[in-house]
């Protein structure tokens, strides 16, 4: 197989280590029956696996690990770890490939032979030169960690996270806070620590708007009051000038008791429908101070403020209205 590999990319054939596609074709052979055996999602993971070879002899690192990817997540065989961890390796992810490397080991146990196991763990004593352990502590817990814009925890961390080496940007980002980012720079074997201070949250402007109060009661209120005072004002007018001729009937000689009855009636009349809209506009007068007064204090913030006050002279009351 090594020996036919094609490359669609000059540039991905320099980045194959050497000896990886002999050992990507050995998985192969190793997962292939496995995976074909195991009905639809067996048949699909083989799919995906064969996809992901084929495209790892291209050179085509991220897609082929995609495929990789794919096929454990349907059936999860240990062998694919293996295909998975080269593929990282590839792509200088030193942190993945080596993490991936151990799981294979872990979960193969005795079932990987001692020849791949020996290969195994030379190729973790490479990837622990290229990796650094790095201990990221926030001033608040619950905080998602993202390295290379990758999450991988939220702190607090039970452990140091392991990171490739090189320029690696830290962001820890609380809900409702600014993200905070650090750049560091790891070399193979650091053990370093990075405290992030999260922000302080924004302060949050609420702006409240008063219902719109209605005017219409108090505003009947006064135009009301203000037609009956007119009315009591042309009315009593005209009983003014009724009360005068009847005056002037009872002064002139002989009299006429027919006009001066009718003179009485009149100014009567008048000076009774007068009394009756001036006593009106007077109630309407304190029902419209009584409806103005109640919608202002509805309008304002605060109920209105008041104390009673004892002065030498006298008691007064004292406050806001």
């Amino acid at each position: 197989m090594t020996g036919a590999r094609r490359c669609r990319d000059p540039r991905h054939a320099a980045r194959v280590r050497p000896g990886a596609l002999t050992a990507l074709a050995l998985a192969l052979a190793l997962l292939a029956p496995p995976v074909a055996a195991d009905g639809p999602k067996g048949a699909e993971a083989d799919t995906h696996f064969r996809h992901g070879v084929d495209l790892y002899r291209d050179g085509d690192f991220s897609t082929a690990l995609v495929e990789f990817q794919r096929a454990y997540e349907l059936d999860a065989k240990y062998q694919v770890l293996y295909n998975v961890a080269e593929a990282y390796y590839q792509l200088q992810d030193y942190a993945h490939a080596l993490l991936t490397f151990q799981r294979y080991l872990n979960d193969g146990g005795k079932r990987i032979t001692p020849k791949r196991r020996k290969e195994v763990d030379r190729e973790l004593e490479k990837l622990k030169g290229r990796v650094a352990r790095l201990t990221v502590l926030t001033s608040e817990p619950g905080a998602n960690l993202t390295i290379d814009e990758a999450s991988v925890a939220t702190t607090p961390l039970g452990e140091p996270l392991v990171v490739s080496a090189g320029r690696r940007k830290v962001t820890a980002t609380v809900p409702g806070r600014p993200p905070i980012t650090r750049v560091v720079e790891l070399a193979g074997g650091d053990v370093q620590t990075v405290t992030l201070e999260i922000p302080a949250a924004a302060p949050t402007v609420r702006v409240v708007t008063a219902p719109q109060r209605s005017i219409t009661g108090p505003l009947i209120a006064w135009v009301a009051t203000g037609a009956l005072t007119a009315g009591a004002v042309a009315t009593g007018i005209v009983a003014l000038g009724a009360s005068s001729d009847l005056k002037d009937k009872l002064g002139s000689f002989p009299g006429d008791p027919r006009a001066i009855s009718a003179a009485r009636s009149k100014t009567s009349a008048f000076a009774l429908a007068t009394d009756i809209l001036a006593a009106t506009a007077i109630a309407g007068v304190g029902v419209s101070i009584y409806l103005t007064v109640r919608q202002r204090a509805e309008d304002a913030p605060a109920a209105p403020a008041a104390r009673i006050v004892v002065y030498p002279t006298g008691v007064g009351l004292a406050g806001a209205f």
